[in-house]
């Protein structure tokens, strides 16, 4: 479920920071909406909910991009990781709350 959507490499030189950057947020973007009710993001506590994961991510990739080593692609990774779990609760909470309304 939490699976890194891209593969990794042993040196940081086969992929420019940025591109990686890019190409993670969107295959992140990709798999959240092949896997999330279209109407969670609309739904206002869903945000509440990973707005912490979803800021270290944010902030895991840019310094990545700054300093493009082995250990800001494993925060990048780990990071990934926190905000795929995060938007699963905030599926969870949407989802308990919808079938509480009659």
């Amino acid at each position: 479920m939490n699976r890194f959507p891209l593969a990794w490499t042993d040196s940081t030189d086969e992929v420019e920071a940025r591109e990686f950057g890019q190409e993670v947020c969107q295959a992140l973007t990709a798999r959240l909406a092949e896997t999330m009710p279209p109407e969670l993001v609309e739904w206002a506590p869903a945000w509440e909910v990973v707005r912490d994961a979803s800021a270290r991510f944010i902030g895991e990739v840019v310094a990545w991009e700054l300093s493009p080593t082995d250990t800001a692609q494993h925060r990048v990774r780990g990071a990934y990781i926190d905000l795929r779990v995060a938007w699963g609760e905030a599926e969870f909470l949407y989802d308990r709350e919808r079938r509480a309304v009659p």
